[in-house]
Parts: structure tokens; C-alpha cells; sequence
């Protein structure tokens, strides 16, 4: 994955989008644990959860597995509520449960100022999962899922959310893709 910066909002659709279609296959950013790990250090800027390196080199393969049901859970909501349906209970009852896996609350650090920690019981992982999971519900009951929408260029899945009503792309690059495969389909029709 590229370097990017995430604000707390984009994680539940950052997550969404670790899986996507490259040359009409689909590739999984985090179907192993070192995957799940990779995209888990490059997110730890936008969590407010702390992920230690040591747990990120702990990463297991039910670790992987737990943030791929995530992931698809979260995945068909945001298709769902981009189509105008009502999700599938057991995507709502899957999201619900990681949530409430690793209930967390505030602490109080000090530095030179003070620091608002966010700790959990939980193993980092679990507890980091659990908040992007509550990132997730908290958008889908905000305005903000008006905006959720699916990329419209041909061979893409990625998920977004709309910055403008226009817009029906993820990305420049689909909409240029999309753009070109239409002049030619209309210059060879």
C-alpha cells in the first residue's frame, strides 16, 4: 500500500479497500499475517489505539482472519447502504461483535503536556480492530453514509466516500481508465 495519511473516519474504508482487483485478479492485502501487520503499521498514525512494534511482529494468523471478517463485514454494509438495501444481519451482528471485543476508555499520560491514551484489556490488535470496527458504525450512522459509494470504472471494487455528488470513481486513475475504455468502445462501435 501506498503511504497515506488516514483521519480516524477513513479507517473502516481504508480496511475495506485491502482487498481490490489488479489486472482482473483479486489481491488481499491482509491474507496473511505479515500483511495484516504491514497495513496495521502504516494505519497506526490514524488509530487512536496503540499498536507497540511487539505487537505488530505478533501478529497471528487469527488475527489476520478476525480483520478479514472485519473487512468483509464492513465491506458489503458500505455496498448495501451505497445501493439504498438494508444490510445483512450477520454483517451488522459480525460488526457489533468486534466493537464490543475490546472495550477501551481514556488515559490520562503527561509529558511535557498532557496526553490522551486510548488503553483497552485487549491484546493491541484486537483492541485496534475493535476501533476501527466502532470507526465503522459511527459512519454508517452519520451523514456521512450518504456518501458511501462504489467505484464505478470497470474492474474496480474499491469503496469511497463521495467528496462531490458528481463524482463516480475512487480514484483520477479509474476515472481516466474509464474515460479511455469508453472512447474507444464509442470510436470502435
Amino acid at each position: 500500500m501506498n503511504a497515506v495519511v488516514l483521519l480516524t473516519g477513513d479507517l473502516p474504508i481504508a480496511l475495506a479497500n485491502t482487498v481490490r482487483l489488479r489486472r482482473g485478479r483479486l489481491q488481499d492485502a491482509i491474507e496473511t499475517p505479515a500483511g495484516l501487520a504491514a497495513w496495521l503499521a502504516e494505519t497506526a498514525p490514524a488509530l487512536r489505539t496503540a499498536l507497540p512494534a511487539h505487537a505488530l511482529t505478533g501478529v497471528g494468523e487469527a488475527d489476520a482472519s478476525e480483520a478479514r471478517h472485519l473487512r468483509d463485514s464492513i465491506r458489503s454494509i458500505i455496498e448495501s447502504q451505497a445501493a439504498g438495501e438494508v444490510p445483512a444481519e450477520a454483517d451488522r451482528e459480525r460488526l457489533n461483535r468486534h466493537a464490543a471485543a475490546a472495550p477501551g476508555w481514556p488515559r490520562l499520560d503527561w509529558d511535557d503536556d498532557p496526553v490522551l491514551a486510548r488503553v483497552s484489556a485487549a491484546a493491541p490488535v484486537a483492541a485496534a480492530l475493535a476501533e476501527i470496527a466502532g470507526a465503522a458504525i459511527e459512519m454508517l450512522c452519520s451523514e456521512q453514509r450518504h456518501l458511501l459509494s462504489a467505484c464505478a470504472a470497470p474492474d474496480c471494487i474499491r469503496l469511497f466516500a463521495k467528496t462531490d455528488p458528481r463524482r463516480k470513481w475512487c480514484s483520477p486513475d479509474c476515472g481516466n481508465r474509464a474515460r479511455v475504455n469508453r472512447h474507444y468502445r464509442n470510436r470502435n462501435a
